[in-house]
């Protein structure tokens, strides 16, 4: 482009040469011809006759940069009776906001945060934030959830009673495969999941093989919840009892 538009006026000229008239004249009728005889190059002469650059992306429009809740994650058989929504935007401001369900229209467009109080949420409920510009309709979601507790830690016996097991360190996420630290003191290490999600093998963190054949397996453990609910569990509980001497011992549990 540089060997096109090529100016021979300095700064400093008052009154240019017609030659230099002359030469920015044909400059510009060269990169005029360049930009109609090649729309790939990434410029533009708009309807009122600017240049400008064709980057091939939209112009930015208003969207919802982000929607998200304080309650996302909880324990099943608990209940949420308070729960805050914290939202934002991009490339412009709303004409008009709402949440459904339960909150309904937020009268006052400036809001960005609004929290709910007495209420029975028991089960998973996906809330959606709609909101426009008054050109671009926009909605995303966020969720409440419930899941289901995975425990992992020691119990001073084999079998171990119910009450033990639920008195282990909690996971409270959908179940997948995870890494449990175990700091054993004269005791037994343990996992429980649900039977309707059982752990299916243990592994040793450090070289990856499997130590299910050192643990008992018990299922259909009646284990109580949040909220008194009960849930049925498979129970592993190693077959001896071990001592890290207070260290940790790194376990990966597999679903």
């Amino acid at each position: 482009m540089a060997d096109i538009i090529d100016f021979p006026i300095p700064v400093t000229d008052i009154t240019p040469t017609g030659a230099q008239v002359e030469q920015v004249v044909n400059s510009v009728l060269n990169l005029v011809t360049l930009i109609s005889t090649n729309p790939g190059n990434g410029l533009t002469i708009g309807s009122d006759g600017k240049l400008f650059a064709n980057t091939g992306i939209p112009p930015a429009t208003f969207q919802i940069a982000s929607f998200a809740n304080d309650k996302g994650t909880n324990e099943k058989g608990a209940t949420v009776s308070s729960i805050t929504f914290n939202w934002a935007y991009a490339n412009g401001t709303p004409v008009s906001q709402a949440i459904a369900p339960i909150v309904g229209t937020i009268a006052n467009n400036a809001l960005r945060t609004t929290s709910l109080t007495g209420q029975n949420i028991t089960a998973d409920t996906t809330f959606t934030l709609s909101a426009t510009d008054g050109v671009n309709p926009r909605t995303a979601q966020t969720n409440v959830r419930f899941f289901a507790p995975i425990f992992y830690g020691t119990v001073p016996a084999n079998p171990p009673t119910p009450t033990q097991v639920s008195a282990m360190t909690k996971r409270i996420a959908a179940a997948g495969n995870f890494t449990a630290g175990f700091d054993i003191s004269s005791a037994y290490s343990c996992v429980a999941s649900p039977m309707a999600t059982p752990i299916t093998d243990i592994l040793d963190d450090i070289f990856g093989l499997s130590v299910l054949s050192n643990y008992d397996i018990i299922n259909n453990v009646n284990i109580t919840l949040a909220g008194g609910s009960t849930m049925l569990y498979r129970v592993l509980v190693s077959k001896g009892i071990q001592d890290t001497a207070g260290a940790d011992m790194n376990l990966r549990i597999v679903f």
